[in-house]
């Protein structure tokens, strides 16, 4: 679990613009691997999303932000899925991370 909160900080470290930018670091970077053939070691360095919690990813972006536990409650609810403990612990993760 702890890998899926790594990855996603290093991710949405990717999906920030840099300071002066309206364009996710994750374009600059690629746009420099594409002129130098060389790619830059945060692309390099990012690790693999597990694949077993991907699904907790895809979650986390059809939340709105922020959110609280009740608001986490009451959507697991509408959407009918069965949001254990842990998954919920790990969706106010990635939010502390993203905000």
């Amino acid at each position: 679990m702890g890998q899926l909160v790594e990855w996603g900080k290093a991710e949405l470290t990717l999906l920030r613009p840099p300071p002066g930018s309206d364009r996710p670091l994750r374009e600059h970077l690629e746009q420099i691997w594409k002129v130098t053939g060389e790619r830059p070691k945060e692309l390099a360095d990012q690790p693999d999303c597990p694949t077993d919690l991907q699904y907790l990813w895809l979650w986390f972006w059809q939340l709105s932000r922020p959110f609280n536990f009740t608001e986490l409650h009451h959507w697991s609810q509408l959407t009918r899925r069965n949001l254990r403990a842990w998954e919920a612990e790990l969706l106010a993760d990635l939010q502390r991370i993203w905000i």
